[in-house]
């Protein structure tokens, strides 16, 4: 619980009452890699704010594959719904691709303390915008050439940088074999002066 404490209190000063709610209605959850959060069109009321390792947002794709669509680095959040005010089912798999952890509340509780304390209104404003660029960032990700989207991916996500397959990333990237994948590690490393 103190990472999170420490995350908040980055931004905005926590109350005591606050605090309080944390341990009431928040819990510490681990997760295996390759557990499932949520499936597509399921629903389930948890949010999840990722403390530590890695998740993947995940869709059928027309050959009915899994294609990996975005990838949720530690301290940004998720929930089993469309949003974190709807009970429709998620438009996504989440899919912890390493072993992670993290905190674990009820939507409806988050909802409440979004409500009730100021300080929980802030973090949800920021933690909102800053999954707004990302989701932005995975956009434009598709729109360059392929060559240049790996060094694309390093930039903005540095942290992802070898924690991911290549089997992973070819998802992500939107490479049809592993071919592209090793054209563009040639080029990202050239950029890097190697």
């Amino acid at each position: 619980m103190n990472r999170v404490i420490a995350f908040i209190s980055r931004y905005t000063k926590l109350s005591e009452q606050a605090i309080d709610y944390l341990y009431i209605h928040g819990r510490i959850k681990k997760y295996r890699k390759g557990s499932i959060f949520i499936l597509q069109q399921d629903t389930n009321n948890l949010s999840c704010l990722l403390l530590d390792g890695l998740a993947g947002c995940s869709i059928m794709n027309h050959k009915y594959d899994l294609a990996l669509t975005k990838v949720i680095t530690p301290f940004n959040y998720f929930v089993g719904s469309k949003h974190i005010y709807s009970n429709k089912g998620s438009r996504e798999n989440i899919e912890f691709l390493k072993d992670s952890e993290g905190f674990i509340i009820n939507r409806i509780n988050v909802q409440h303390a979004i409500r009730s304390f100021p300080e929980f209104s802030l973090i949800y404003h920021i933690l909102k915008e800053r999954n707004i660029a990302m989701c932005s960032h995975f956009i434009h990700l598709h729109k360059i050439k392929y060559v240049d989207r790996l060094s694309f991916l390093y930039h903005h996500f540095p942290e992802v940088k070898n924690q991911l397959t290549i089997q992973q990333l070819c998802s992500l990237l939107g490479y049809t074999n592993s071919k592209q994948y090793y054209f563009a590690l040639e080029k990202y490393y050239q950029g890097q002066g190697f």
